[in-house]
């Protein structure tokens, strides 16, 4: 019983204002504002304007070893060797396999009529034929073709392969 009295007048002894109170009636209730002065306290310093004389910088030197010429020789020797770049690796997808030049023919002008946008390519390893189509640097959009292709060559399947560059001037 002692402890819950403790604890009750612990609870209320805390919640008293700490703000003292206006005394008369009408005040009743405000805060009474208090301010220190510490103006008195407070170093003073004295402004001093300090002249700082106009300094001329000297003209900037010309560069002794100008990079340009050698630059440009660089780069355009490395658009000469990457102009020469015909082919990356990349993806096609195969559609036909077989010995048969005529049925491979005939299965590259059905592909070309499924997609006429993409090149196909017909391809002669003794002793057999290969039809693929495309010229894909990502897998995906050989997958995006193969979608198509499938309907109507159920073994078609995605193989890597060195594709093509298409240049653009």
């Amino acid at each position: 019983m002692d402890r819950i009295l403790f604890v009750f007048l612990m609870l209320f002894s805390s919640c008293v204002s700490v703000y003292p109170q206006l005394g008369d009636a009408e005040n009743k209730g405000q805060v009474r504002e208090y301010r220190e002065k510490f103006d008195d306290y407070r170093p003073r310093y004295e402004v001093v304007e300090i002249k700082v004389a106009e300094t001329k910088l000297p003209d900037p030197l010309p560069p002794k070893n100008d990079i340009n010429k050698f630059l440009t020789e660089k780069l355009d020797s490395v658009y000469s060797y990457n102009s020469n770049i015909c082919c990356a690796d990349g993806y096609r997808v195969l559609i036909y396999a077989g010995t048969s030049s005529e049925e491979a023919t005939m299965q590259r002008n059905n592909a070309y009529d499924i997609l006429p946008q993409e090149k196909s390519y017909k391809e002669w390893r003794q002793p057999s034929f290969k039809v693929k189509v495309g010229d894909f640097v990502d897998k995906l959009e050989a997958y995006y073709a193969y979608a198509s292709l499938v309907k109507i060559f159920p073994n078609a399947i995605v193989v890597p392969d060195k594709v093509n560059i298409v240049r653009e001037q």
